[in-house]
Protein backbone atom coordinates (compact mmCIF):
# COMPACT_ATOMS: atom_id res chain seq x y z
CA UNK A 1 0.00 0.00 0.00
CA UNK A 2 1.31 3.26 -0.63
CA UNK A 3 2.31 5.99 1.56
CA UNK A 4 -0.37 7.92 2.23
CA UNK A 5 -0.08 11.45 0.46
CA UNK A 6 1.13 14.28 2.42
CA UNK A 7 -1.01 17.90 1.85
CA UNK A 8 0.01 21.59 2.19
CA UNK A 9 -0.68 23.04 5.20
CA UNK A 10 -2.74 25.32 2.88
CA UNK A 11 -6.05 23.98 1.42
CA UNK A 12 -7.85 26.32 -0.85
CA UNK A 13 -11.19 25.02 -1.91
CA UNK A 14 -11.62 26.63 -4.90
CA UNK A 15 -14.34 25.00 -7.10
CA UNK A 16 -13.86 21.74 -6.21
CA UNK A 17 -15.01 21.74 -2.61
CA UNK A 18 -15.69 24.00 -0.07
CA UNK A 19 -15.01 24.60 3.36
CA UNK A 20 -17.85 25.09 6.60
CA UNK A 21 -17.50 27.02 9.45
CA UNK A 22 -15.85 24.53 11.38
CA UNK A 23 -13.30 24.15 8.53
CA UNK A 24 -13.90 20.91 7.47
CA UNK A 25 -12.77 20.60 4.22
CA UNK A 26 -15.23 18.54 1.61
CA UNK A 27 -14.77 18.29 -1.86
CA UNK A 28 -11.48 17.09 -3.61
CA UNK A 29 -8.17 17.44 -3.08
CA UNK A 30 -4.90 16.94 -4.74
CA UNK A 31 -7.54 13.93 -6.41
CA UNK A 32 -8.07 12.72 -2.82
CA UNK A 33 -11.58 12.40 -2.16
CA UNK A 34 -12.85 13.73 0.86
CA UNK A 35 -16.32 12.98 2.66
CA UNK A 36 -17.36 14.06 5.98
CA UNK A 37 -20.24 12.25 8.26
CA UNK A 38 -23.24 15.14 8.38
CA UNK A 39 -25.87 15.36 10.98
CA UNK A 40 -27.77 12.77 11.87
CA UNK A 41 -31.85 13.88 10.61
CA UNK A 42 -34.30 12.63 12.50
CA UNK A 43 -37.62 14.56 10.78
CA UNK A 44 -38.25 15.16 7.06
CA UNK A 45 -35.94 17.13 5.33
CA UNK A 46 -34.57 18.56 1.92
CA UNK A 47 -30.83 17.83 0.71
CA UNK A 48 -28.71 21.48 -0.15
CA UNK A 49 -26.00 22.14 -1.94
CA UNK A 50 -23.69 22.32 1.41
CA UNK A 51 -24.46 18.17 2.06
CA UNK A 52 -22.34 17.60 -1.10
CA UNK A 53 -19.46 14.91 -0.07
CA UNK A 54 -21.33 14.56 3.03
CA UNK A 55 -22.47 10.49 4.44
CA UNK A 56 -25.58 11.34 6.22
CA UNK A 57 -27.21 9.53 8.80
CA UNK A 58 -31.38 9.01 8.82
CA UNK A 59 -31.67 7.94 12.43
CA UNK A 60 -35.70 7.79 12.50
CA UNK A 61 -38.76 5.86 14.49
CA UNK A 62 -41.20 6.80 12.07
CA UNK A 63 -40.38 7.09 7.80
CA UNK A 64 -39.22 10.40 6.69
CA UNK A 65 -39.03 11.80 3.17
CA UNK A 66 -35.91 12.61 1.44
CA UNK A 67 -36.66 15.70 -0.91
CA UNK A 68 -33.92 15.59 -3.82
CA UNK A 69 -33.60 18.80 -5.64
CA UNK A 70 -31.44 20.14 -8.23
CA UNK A 71 -28.16 20.72 -7.29
CA UNK A 72 -24.71 21.34 -8.59
CA UNK A 73 -23.28 19.14 -11.78
CA UNK A 74 -21.21 17.04 -9.55
CA UNK A 75 -22.42 16.92 -6.02
CA UNK A 76 -22.09 13.44 -4.48
CA UNK A 77 -24.58 12.51 -0.81
CA UNK A 78 -24.74 9.15 0.58
CA UNK A 79 -27.61 8.54 2.79
CA UNK A 80 -27.50 5.52 5.59
CA UNK A 81 -30.36 4.26 7.30
CA UNK A 82 -29.26 4.07 10.34
CA UNK A 83 -32.76 4.17 12.90
CA UNK A 84 -35.76 1.50 13.14
CA UNK A 85 -37.69 3.38 10.59
CA UNK A 86 -36.33 3.92 7.02
CA UNK A 87 -37.14 6.78 3.99
CA UNK A 88 -38.22 7.80 1.40
CA UNK A 89 -36.67 9.70 -1.80
CA UNK A 90 -38.82 12.38 -3.41
CA UNK A 91 -37.42 13.99 -6.56
CA UNK A 92 -37.85 17.61 -6.47
CA UNK A 93 -37.30 19.13 -10.68
CA UNK A 94 -34.91 15.95 -10.82
CA UNK A 95 -35.24 12.45 -12.14
CA UNK A 96 -33.61 9.47 -10.79
CA UNK A 97 -31.24 7.34 -12.99
CA UNK A 98 -32.08 4.04 -11.33
CA UNK A 99 -33.75 0.49 -12.10
CA UNK A 100 -36.53 0.22 -9.70
CA UNK A 101 -37.64 2.85 -6.67
CA UNK A 102 -34.71 4.11 -5.24
CA UNK A 103 -35.98 3.12 -1.54
CA UNK A 104 -33.54 1.73 1.30
CA UNK A 105 -33.78 -2.37 0.93
CA UNK A 106 -33.21 -2.35 5.09
CA UNK A 107 -31.81 -1.00 7.95
CA UNK A 108 -27.73 -0.19 7.58
CA UNK A 109 -28.49 -0.04 3.72
CA UNK A 110 -26.59 2.92 2.13
CA UNK A 111 -27.96 4.94 -0.95
CA UNK A 112 -25.57 7.44 -2.62
CA UNK A 113 -26.76 9.98 -5.17
CA UNK A 114 -24.33 11.62 -7.76
CA UNK A 115 -26.28 15.08 -9.58
CA UNK A 116 -24.63 13.70 -13.35
CA UNK A 117 -26.63 16.95 -14.74
CA UNK A 118 -28.83 19.49 -12.53
CA UNK A 119 -32.01 17.19 -13.63
CA UNK A 120 -30.60 13.69 -13.63
CA UNK A 121 -29.32 12.47 -10.51
CA UNK A 122 -27.60 9.04 -10.70
CA UNK A 123 -28.73 6.41 -7.27
CA UNK A 124 -26.89 3.60 -6.77
CA UNK A 125 -26.48 1.51 -3.68
CA UNK A 126 -28.40 -1.05 -1.03
CA UNK A 127 -32.22 0.08 -2.24
CA UNK A 128 -35.08 -1.87 -3.78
Amino acid sequence: MPAAPTLSTTIIAGNTGHVAATNTVHGVIDNIYLATIGGTHTTDFTLVQADSGEFIPINVSSPVAVTVPSLAVGTSIELYWLGTAGFTLTASGVLFECPGTPTPRTRYSTISLLWRTAALVVVGGDYT
